[in-house]
Formats: structure tokens, sequence, C-alpha cells
């Protein structure tokens, strides 16, 4: 993985908790903006308070990944994204 994410932007879907929040917590700590999406709201707010204590910035995305226009849609208000993490997944 690459080691300096400064200035990048990372959308990180499912990243409400489990793999996804460790990924936005481990991206953040290497300088990116994270992008923090779930269909949680609850799991975003608790993300986001993570990210924060470390500094970057983040955004949150409550959506459900699975109407696909809607989220095309709403994607592109974040502007250019350059680091995508497809995390979200129903197990």
């Amino acid at each position: 993985m690459i080691k300096n994410l400064s200035n990048l932007t990372v959308l990180i879907t499912g990243s409400g908790n489990g793999m996804g929040q460790s990924h936005a917590v481990l991206m953040a700590e290497r300088g990116a903006n994270i992008i923090v999406h779930d269909i949680n709201s609850d799991g975003v707010s608790k993300t986001i308070s993570l990210i924060k204590k470390i500094g970057p910035d983040a955004k949150p995305f409550v959506m459900d990944i699975r109407d696909t226009d809607s989220f095309q849609k709403e994607i592109l208000k974040f502007g250019p994204i350059d680091i995508l993490v497809n995390n979200a997944g129903v197990g």
C-alpha cells in the first residue's frame, strides 16, 4: 500500500464498521481525505469521529448502495475520487 496518501480523496463503501472502518482509519493515518459510506448513519458517525481524531477531512455518505442510479448521482457531489475501496457487502 502507498504510504503517503496526502491530499487524495478515498471513497470506502461499507466503512461504518468492521474492515471498511479499519481501512478508513488506516488511510486517514496516511493522510487521505475519506468519504465514509454506509447504509447505517450511526456507523458513519462513529467512523468519522475516529478519523477526526487523526486529522484528515471525513465526509459522510449514508445511502443504500443497491440503489445504483441514486448512488451514481449522489457520488458526483463529492467531486473527484482518487481511490475507491469497494468494501460494502452483505454477509
